[in-house]
């Protein structure tokens, strides 16, 4: 009965030091992967860095473009009311 006992725990360490070598043999391989994913995690980060300069570049833009309108409508309007006013003029002249 000790034997049987024996053998079973030195068939169970034996197969847990063969599951230890298989898993050693695959650190090389999961490195890989690790290295692989901490590059595309760097790319993306940059990607999303050039993406919100984009969207600042792209904010300033049309707050400019909504400034340039502002005062063009402004000018429309002075034309009109310097219209208005010559022609208020023009008839008071006459």
């Amino acid at each position: 009965m000790f034997n049987i006992i024996f053998t079973e725990f030195d068939e169970k360490v034996q197969q847990s030091k063969d599951d230890a070598e298989e898993a050693l043999k695959k650190i090389p391989e999961i490195e890989t992967r690790i290295e692989e994913a901490e590059d595309k995690t760097r790319e993306a980060q940059d990607n999303l860095a050039g993406a919100e300069q984009d969207a600042k570049m792209a904010r300033d833009i049309a707050t400019d473009a909504e400034d340039i309108a502002k005062m063009a409508s402004d000018v429309n309007d002075f034309r009109i009311a310097l219209k208005a006013k010559m022609q208020l003029f023009r008839t008071k002249s006459m």
